[in-house]
């Protein structure tokens, strides 16, 4: 069964630089520097083999239907735009501004913005892998959020240059309610933090999942479905507020798409 990557490939080919994890004392010669594995996952898979991700050979919709209602998302795209690990409690780490390549105390993983297009089958997909220092972990973040031209870097201005219709958007969520067609596109922001206590020890190949509740973004405070189409924004504090919740990171090794517990 063939992998399948999940990142846009013109936003991968112009906006998404591989940032090394350099930290004090990183390139000192003996450092190992085992394969780490970023995945991202929307449902459990019942089984998977140990050192690798489940992956369907097809993409099912994901179909939500309460009392009359019924929500069909077919497609799901999100703007990535950090992966941190943090080698001490630095709180700012992987935050929106913070320059994390000169702190010797943060370890980017990946800087976009880049757009992931999310599985809505079960089981763990890999995005990518990078060698990292072995050594231990304080803290694993992960940044969504809309790219715009106020925005300092060049990876915002030449991801904007390819994707433009990007502008102020960071999730994109396409499909029916009620079998009228959805485009939805908006900007909910997510700053995403995973505090490993004790500190995680990073020694051999390990692997990041994170965990999105996509069935829970359309739903009010009393489980109804909320038609995307709405022409109104009194739903979408609610929206953002979903999906902001809905977003969870964990150590998993077994690629299944929930903490297996290695990591607290």
């Amino acid at each position: 069964m063939n992998q399948r990557r999940l990142l846009s490939p013109m936003s991968v080919v112009t906006s998404f630089a591989v940032v090394a994890m350099v930290g004090c004392g990183d390139t000192s010669p003996g450092v190992t520097t085992p394969p780490v594995s970023f995945s991202v996952s929307t449902a459990e898979a019942a089984a998977a083999s140990a050192n690798r991700a489940s992956f369907a050979t097809v993409d099912a919709p994901l179909i939500i239907g309460v009392g009359n209602d019924t929500l069909r998302i077919d497609s799901v795209r999100v703007v990535l735009a950090q992966v941190t690990l943090a080698r001490a409690a630095n709180e700012a780490c992987g935050t929106a501004g913070h320059d994390d390549a000169n702190d010797a105390s943060c370890s980017n993983i990946k800087t976009g913005p880049t757009i992931v297009k999310l599985p809505l089958t079960a089981g763990a997909f890999s995005l990518f892998d990078v060698p990292v220092p072995a050594g231990s972990y304080t803290k694993f973040s992960v940044r969504v959020h809309k790219p715009n031209r106020a925005d300092s870097g060049p990876n915002v201005a030449a991801f904007l240059a390819a994707n433009p219709t990007w502008e102020n958007i960071s999730i994109r969520v396409d499909g029916t309610f009620n079998g009228v067609a959805v485009h939805w596109s908006h900007d909910p922001t997510v700053q995403l933090e995973h505090t490993f206590s004790p500190p995680l020890v990073i020694s051999a190949a390990s692997n990041f999942t994170l965990k999105i509740d996509v069935g829970s973004w359309f739903k009010s405070t009393t489980g109804a479905l909320i038609d995307p189409n709405a022409k109104t924004n009194s739903f979408y504090p609610q929206i953002a507020n979903n999906v902001k919740n809905s977003f969870k990171a964990f150590k998993d090794d077994s690629k299944k798409g929930h903490d297996d517990g290695s990591g607290k």
